[in-house]
């Protein structure tokens, strides 16, 4: 459990979505959120087939003044 959140905490403090959806619900919300994902949710394999074809990128965040970008989810 302690490696989880440590993944998470370095996910939040490095990613952009994570960053501004933590700060909207609070890191114990999110925590809560994940745990109930990784439980009751089974995996889309199609959907991830798809995504492992397409091109992806990962984006990390390295200061406090970034801007956010609407994006297409």
């Amino acid at each position: 459990m302690m490696h989880i959140g440590r993944m998470l905490n370095e996910m939040v403090l490095h990613s952009v979505c994570l960053t501004e959806h933590a700060k909207k619900v609070g890191f114990r919300r999110l925590i809560e959120k994940f745990r109930k994902n990784m439980i009751y949710n089974s995996l889309d394999t199609k959907r991830i087939r798809k995504l492992m074809k397409s091109p992806g990128q990962l984006r990390l965040v390295q200061d406090d003044d970034w801007k956010i970008r609407p994006t297409a989810a």
